[in-house]
């Protein structure tokens, strides 16, 4: 008798939800302000950015009940490598927390997926240890998951247009066993405020009056 097969995973579709200054439930639907499904975007730094990914698994396996765990890792401007978020990278990408509602670790249920076997994933705002959402493979049947992220582009840590694409892996450090999709999110860094200019001919006045 062989041994169990294991499950294939594969990063199918990822939606950024571009707006989440009003605080709402892990599975909120998605509106006219957040890009369309498997949409790369350019985001302000230091604001907050949701991501939520459709993880699928594209084997039917034979053993009952592994549980998996996967993480958020990103790659700065294509170079370097897929590093852990908030704990590698200078903290170029962090987690950030809402205020209220959702709470970290709370269940999703299927919003961006259509796959016929869903089983819960986990909305994550947490920055201590691995980034990892839980969930449970059924047997003999090809399955899906949502995990949601919750996160900023830390400014004092990046340049302006750099980008960051964004990948699950399985918390043992391996990659997914494939991508359809990878997201990318470039970085607008503001430029500063235009100084008054009130206050710019108040300075120059100043000036002559020391003269």
């Amino acid at each position: 008798m062989g041994m169990p097969e294991s499950p294939l995973w594969d990063q199918d579709t990822f939606r950024f939800r571009d707006g989440v200054t009003n605080p709402s439930s892990e599975d909120a639907a998605f509106d006219g302000s957040d890009s369309a499904a498997n949409t790369n975007i350019t985001h302000d730094v230091d604001t907050l950015l949701r991501c939520r990914f459709v993880i699928q698994q594209t084997n039917a396996i034979i053993d009952t009940g592994q549980a998996v765990a996967f993480e958020l890792r990103f790659e700065r401007n294509a170079i370097g490598g897929f590093l852990e978020v908030g704990t590698q990278g200078a903290g170029a990408i962090a987690m950030r927390g809402i205020d209220g509602a959702p709470v970290d670790g709370a269940a999703t249920s299927q919003v961006l997926g259509g796959g016929a076997n869903f089983f819960a994933g986990e909305y994550k705002e947490t920055s201590a240890g691995l980034v990892t959402g839980t969930v449970t493979a059924d047997s003999g049947q090809v399955s899906e998951t949502e995990i949601e992220f919750c996160f900023e582009i830390v400014g004092s840590e990046v340049s302006d247009g750099d980008t960051f694409d964004l990948r699950l892996f399985v918390d043992n450090n391996a990659a997914l066993d494939s991508y359809t999709v990878t997201a990318r999110v470039t970085a607008n860094v503001p430029p500063p405020p235009a100084f008054p200019e009130e206050l710019l001919k108040k300075s120059k006045q100043n000036v002559l009056l020391r003269m």
